[in-house]
């Protein structure tokens, strides 16, 4: 899931945007010592919407749509409990709507 809520002054009024998105990801990791590169991708559903100020005659925009991406990356074992990763994600629908994340990553039930 990837959320963002931005807001940029036009005309000395603020215009509010966000974004949901929640992915499905298919991966496949090839397994080394330390660190563990993987290949995937994967379908999700996009949600943004544009707010305007109240004064404004213009109408909110909201838009949803499908979108397939692909993402790739690695992870690294830091501690048997604690892993980091980097990966690099791309949305078809939209090639601008690229991403570079990094996440750590715990594993409470082993």
């Amino acid at each position: 899931m990837e959320y963002w809520n931005a807001g940029r002054t036009e005309l000395e009024a603020t215009v509010r945007k966000s974004n949901l998105a929640i992915y499905a990801t298919i991966k496949y990791e090839l397994t080394l010592d330390e660190i563990t590169p993987f290949l995937g991708g994967g379908l999700g559903v996009n949600m943004y919407k544009k707010k305007y100020p109240e004064e404004w005659t213009q109408p909110d925009e909201s838009k949803n749509k499908l979108e397939l991406h692909i993402d790739m990356g690695t992870r690294y074992k830091l501690h048997p409990k604690i892993d980091i990763e980097g990966r690099f994600k791309v949305n078809f629908s939209d090639v601008s709507a690229y991403g570079l994340h990094i996440s750590g990553l715990f594993k409470v039930g082993e």
